[in-house]
């Protein structure tokens, strides 16, 4: 670390690291170079960096893949349609690296490496490039200005100079890395780096945010800021409030409708009207500055747009709310139509799949694409439109813009490609139930929103998978077991008693009858008699008729037919009380020189089984029931995709 006195101000000022080849006095905002033998070169002012944009400061701590670092300056950089931060890193083991900041994403760069001088302004967006033994494409290109800075700068070359640089990114989007023009005409700076979030750098010492929760990875420092920021619409002197002041570029007026273009200057912003309006705000169903909670993290609703494809002249819409929290970036909550919901976030990874867009790429792009070792089935495309804007936005938003768009979907999430000119996002959206929504988000408007009606294209489906097919097995196993249990109880309950075991001897007569001992019916429960016949006569020489006979009401019953075979079994369900006989008759054609018996049977309260086979036959219908329903579902789901 260098030590030495502002050339400006005299206020005392550091050099961290040797990386650190300017430093701004936190005193008077001078730059002050180290020139020729640590001579110190005051190169002019420059504004301070803005107390609200971002939960990153100088001095805060972490750990990128076991290297400890801390931050120890920052530039505040943007062109035309992008604004971002840029932090200086001065690792434990004396290297240097940077932390690149931006519509809530972040990425760590430690690896660069000296290039041939690249014309960087004949790169375009989408170009392939093969550098440091890996292939990348261009994903950005543009000039850059500094606006703002704090602490340690690696560069001597005045801020105020605008640098060429270009973005690039590897083919399956894990790695990143950014080619920089050289100072005076030098070599190109090749960085590589990849995606991180907050919580994994293990983040210590950031802003604290007032009224803000943050993972209880990280951990801040210093007194809480305001995280908001107030002005007024140009156009109808309305009161408008920032949510996410430095990110925003783009803002509604949510009074008179007016697209408003955004500007800082350090705790400051600056609207500029942009398309001015006067008439009455599209009013979505979440209102702006909205607070609530989704899988542990707190988000605010910051801004909304309404966007719709058209299919067969028939417009279809979706509302797109941006969702925003200050240590975690932006995600979408995504409305359709019909009431299903979505949490999307943008993808740093690229799916394995299709490449191309356009009228060549159409049939590549309704390919299957992998993410995670997830297929997801090509569902719809089309082309999106904005029909109307409300609140904040990080990019340059406007009613009318278009993107080309295509969904993939493996239940319960989709992805969502969006093609723009040669620039391609991905992202990744989660069902979202109802419920989970009200509960996040405890509120009036939410609890009134209308239940989902059809199937959603991503939402899951109740019939599918090892889960319900394991519920509807144990299901039918459990019905199984109640019906055997059921049958057990039949058995055991029935007193089984038997009130005539008889064999009669036929003597081959043409009409012989034989008639039982009386036996008694009680007057209760269980008096039903079970009759069996088995007898060694040929049917077609001698026919036996069996008749149980109720002696004192002489009602008589024909429980069994022996016409068909020569055993046969009936049963009398519920026969009067009272002395009963059972008569069995047997009539030839003529009389016969052979003869036969006939064995008769009768028990009472016999267990009666016949009756419980639905029980068993029932719980085979429910995997088939469970496949139709599932069938259903997927039916009713892709009838409304491009394969319907």
């Amino acid at each position: 670390m260098i030590t030495a006195e502002c050339p400006s101000c005299a206020a005392p000022i550091t050099f961290p690291h040797a990386a650190a080849l300017s430093t701004v006095c936190p005193s008077c905002r001078t730059v002050v170079v180290r020139g020729e033998a640590d001579a110190l070169v005051v190169q002019g002012k420059v504004s301070a960096m803005a107390r609200d944009l971002s939960p990153i400061q100088v001095g805060a701590r972490g750990v990128d893949e076991g290297r400890a670092f801390e931050v120890i300056g920052g530039l505040r950089r943007a062109h035309d349609t992008a604004r971002w931060n840029e932090w200086l890193l001065s690792y434990a083991d004396g290297s240097h690296g940077w932390l690149g900041e931006g519509n809530g994403l972040w990425r760590i760069f430690r690896t660069s490496m000296p290039l041939p001088r690249v014309d960087i302004g004949q790169l375009s967006a989408g170009e392939a490039l093969e550098l440091g033994g890996k292939g990348w494409r261009v994903t950005e290109r543009a000039r850059a200005v500094v606006l703002a800075a704090e602490g340690a700068v690696a560069q001597r070359a005045p801020l105020s100079t605008p640098r060429a640089f270009a973005d690039l990114s590897a083919p399956d989007g894990l790695a990143v890395a950014t080619l920089e023009e050289g100072e005076d005409g030098g070599p190109t700076t090749f960085w590589v780096g990849r995606w991180v979030s907050l919580p994994q750098l293990k983040l210590s010492g950031l802003r604290a945010f007032a009224g803000w929760s943050r993972p209880a990875e990280l951990g801040v420092e210093g007194p809480e800021l305001n995280g908001t920021r107030g002005l007024s619409c140009p156009h109808c002197a309305g009161r408008l409030e920032l949510r996410s002041p430095g990110d925003a570029m783009r803002l509604s007026c949510p009074y008179c409708g007016s697209v408003l273009a955004l500007r800082e200057l350090a705790d400051e912003s600056t609207a500029k009207v942009i398309a001015a309006y006067d008439r009455r705000t599209w009013a979505p169903t979440l209102p702006l500055g909205l607070r609530g909670t989704l899988e542990g993290v707190q988000w605010q609703i910051i801004g909304a747009q309404r966007r719709f494809v058209a299919v067969d002249g028939v417009r279809y819409f979706w509302t797109e709310y941006v969702a925003f929290n200050p240590y975690v970036g932006q995600r979408w909550l995504v409305e359709d139509a019909r009431g299903h919901w979505s949490l999307v976030e943008r993808l740093t990874a690229v799916p394995g799949g299709p490449r191309r867009s356009g009228a060549q790429g159409r049939s590549q792009l309704q390919q299957p694409v992998r993410l995670g070792g997830q297929t997801f089935r090509h569902f719809q495309s089309g082309v999106a439109e904005c029909s109307a804007v409300l609140g904040e936005f990080g990019w340059l938003i406007a009613v009318g813009d278009t993107a080309e768009t295509h969904d993939y979907v493996a239940p319960p999430h989709m992805l969502s490609l969006e093609v723009e000119g040669e620039e391609r996002t991905w992202s990744r959206g989660r069902y979202l139930p109802l419920d989970e929504l009200q509960v996040g988000f405890p509120c009036a408007e939410t609890r009134a929103l209308r239940p989902p009606a059809g199937v959603g294209p991503h939402q899951p489906n109740p019939f599918d998978g090892p889960g319900a097919l394991a519920r509807v097995l144990a299901m039918t196993g459990v019905l199984y077991a109640g019906a055997l249990g059921v049958s057990a109880l039949v058995v055991i309950g029935a007193d089984r008693e038997v009130l005539v075991d008889a064999v009669m001897t036929s003597q081959g007569e043409q009409a012989e009858a034989f008639v039982s001992a009386p036996f008694d019916v009680p007057d209760r429960w269980g008096r039903d008699l079970s009759v069996e016949i088995e007898t060694s006569l040929e049917r077609e020489l001698a026919q036996v008729h069996v008749a149980v006979i109720n002696q004192s009401t002489g009602d008589v019953f024909y429980p069994v037919d022996t016409s068909y075979s020569n055993t046969a079994a009936g049963r009398v369900g519920g026969p009067p009380p009272g002395p009963t006989v059972v008569r069995v008759g047997v009539a030839r054609p003529a009389p016969q020189v052979s003869t036969g018996t006939v064995r008769l049977r009768v028990v009472r309260d016999a267990p009666l089984l016949e009756p419980l086979l639905p029980l068993f036959f029932f719980p085979l219908l429910l995997p088939f029931a469970l496949f139709a329903l599932r069938g259903q579902i997927e039916t009713a789901r892709w009838a409304e995709s491009d394969h319907g």
